[in-house]
C-alpha cells in the first residue's frame, strides 16, 4: 500500500472531507477543502488557509505545505 493509498485511507475512514488533485506527472497532491462555516467541519484554522500534502508518481509522500491565501 503507498503512502497516498494510506493518507486517502485514513481520512476517508475520519470523515474529514479532501480533494486529490493531479498536477503535472511527477506530483500528486492532496488539497484539503477550507472550512465551511456552514456545513460541520473536522477541520479547523484560519479561514482562507489550506494544506497540500505532495506524493510522487509512486504514492510516496514527499512534503507537506500549509498556505494562506
Amino acid at each position: 500500500m503507498t503512502d497516498l493509498e494510506k493518507f486517502t485511507e485514513l481520512y476517508n475512514s475520519l470523515g474529514i472531507e479532501f480533494n486529490v488533485v493531479h498536477e503535472g506527472e511527477f506530483n500528486i497532491k492532496v488539497v484539503y477543502l477550507r472550512p465551511n462555516l456552514e456545513k460541520e467541519s473536522k477541520l479547523d484554522g484560519i479561514v482562507g488557509c489550506y494544506s497540500t500534502i505532495t506524493f510522487d508518481k509512486n504514492g510516496k509522500f514527499v512534503i507537506q505545505g500549509f498556505w494562506d491565501d
